[in-house]
């Protein structure tokens, strides 16, 4: 533990109040002690860690990033139409290419797979926030407008569903 706070110390990979992941636990850093380091969970609950261990596991300082990733996959029907696949998706850029937190340069929105119940459209960007509620909002606003250009469109959403097809003996 006391070659584990010295590397701390040294290192200093993380302070206190950033949000960290280490080994599986993930939450603020809440107190970096000399024998460990406390961590408050999304949970609310207290994790203390012993520095050795910090030392040895990988940490990923989620405080530090630029921005945060957002990744939705927007399952359309079978039945959609591959005019009206290309119309959406390029409507969605269009449209969220002009939000002002979303960084205009890692847009991605593509059809990436036929699914077991639904073509994929998969929408990824960074959001310019530092800030967990800002990035939630972020997340509505892009989700709504989601809905909004579907609805405008004419493009529905599918749920998992099934067709069974008898096949006549005779």
């Amino acid at each position: 533990n006391v070659f584990g706070s010295i590397q701390i110390l040294f290192d200093r990979p993380f302070q206190k109040g950033d949000f960290v992941r280490i080994g599986d636990t993930e939450g603020v850093i809440e107190e970096i002690g000399f024998r460990s380091t406390r961590i408050r969970t999304p949970y609310n609950s207290l994790v203390s860690i012993p520095n050795a261990s910090v030392a040895k596991d990988k940490i990923d300082n989620l405080g530090a990033r630029q921005s945060r990733r957002v990744r939705h996959v927007l399952g359309l029907t079978y039945e959609t139409p591959e005019i009206k696949i290309e119309e959406f998706i390029e409507s969605l850029k269009q449209t969220l290419s002009l939000h002002p937190l979303l960084e205009k340069d890692t847009l991605s929105i593509q059809l990436q797979e036929m699914g077991d119940f639904n073509l994929q459209v998969v929408l990824i960007c960074f959001v310019k926030t530092l800030d967990l509620e800002i990035e939630r909002q972020t997340r509505q606003e892009i989700l709504l407008e989601c809905l909004r250009i579907a609805k405008k469109i004419g493009v529905d959403y599918a749920y998992p569903t099934q067709t069974h097809f008898l096949k006549s003996l005779n």
